[in-house]
């Protein structure tokens, strides 16, 4: 057990420096090239610490138990959009009407992809290209803005181009320490819980879905606290839409996944959890009233799924 807490604690001081040094590598490459720094989010950081959940849904496909995988997904869409927002919100989170209504616009998206599914009762090759497909429109459109800003920026365009693929190279790499850093916190912390016997049903409903949801929490407390809110919103979002796009599609057309009841009610909830988020949105502004109401969520959605259990 002294093991298991000297892994947590290294792992959380490693995790905390490289959430910062990716926002430092994150802010020189959109200096390098004139992208914005949403954009640098989307693209770079969020797919990047997805890769947990990429990591689950290709190997649970692979052994047919993708079952896994999809709580997974939705359950860490369902903790980005109640605790981890709640906690940055708490932590100083506040973006501007530009911000809100990229926001909007994610959640819509895949609001629409949970009630598809909760409709079809079945995640197959068709349903998972069609996601694959709609990752790659939403992400296409907030790229080519994007670029469109640097291509526009002359004193960008100077730079050598071997200077800027460093500078993406160094970010990528940063989040992958980050995502390997949630990683061992996230197994070191489910140690110690089993050490005072809680039950695993609570450790997965808990640990393992914040665990996967911790690089995207890190990295974007870190951006708050040097007030880079773009950058924040950007990662949000793109962990959001790449979870019920990309991964699901990519797991669903290794192996079909059925919508049972309780996949039902986990997609359910996210339905409520965005159409609360969506009534608090419609401000344009996010308080601390607001931030106490998303963690109240979070924690009735574990109330409520340990009780159907």
């Amino acid at each position: 057990m002294v093991l298991d807490f000297a892994v947590l604690a290294a792992s959380l001081l490693v995790l905390v420096k490289a959430s910062n040094v990716t926002i430092e590598k994150a802010a020189r490459l959109s200096k390098l090239t004139g992208i914005s720094h949403f954009v640098i989010g989307f693209i770079f950081v969020a797919v990047s610490t997805s890769l947990p959940e990429l990591s689950i849904a290709v190997i649970s496909a692979a052994a047919k138990e993708n079952h896994l995988s999809f709580g997974n997904l939705v359950g860490a869409n369902i903790t980005l959009l109640t605790l981890v927002l709640g906690i940055m919100i708490f932590a100083g989170f506040r973006p501007k009407r530009k911000d809100f209504i990229e926001l909007d616009q994610a959640v819509i998206i895949t609001t629409i992809m949970a009630l598809f599914l909760i409709a079809l009762k079945i995640s197959n090759l068709a349903v998972g290209l069609f996601a694959v497909i709609l990752f790659y429109v939403f992400s296409e459109q907030v790229a080519r803005e994007g670029v469109e800003v640097g291509m526009n920026n002359n004193n960008n365009n100077s730079r050598p181009a071997s200077e800027k693929i460093k500078a993406a190279s160094e970010l990528v790499v940063s989040v992958l320490v980050v995502v390997g850093a949630a990683y061992f916190v996230t197994n070191s912390a489910v140690a110690v819980s089993r050490t005072f016997g809680i039950a695993e049903t609570i450790i997965g409903a808990t640990l393992i879905s914040l665990g996967t949801t911790l690089p995207e929490l890190s990295v974007n407390i870190a951006a708050i606290r040097k007030k880079d809110f773009s950058l924040a919103v950007g990662d949000t979002i793109g962990s959001m839409v790449t979870n019920l796009t990309l991964i699901l599609g990519i797991s669903s057309m290794i192996n079909p996944i059925a919508v049972g009841r309780v996949e039902s009610f986990v997609l359910g909830f996210f339905v409520l959890a965005s159409l609360v988020f969506l009534l608090m949105a419609t401000r344009f502004r996010f308080d601390r009233l607001s931030g106490a109401a998303l963690i109240g969520l979070y924690f009735a959605y574990l109330l409520s799924l340990v009780s159907i259990l």
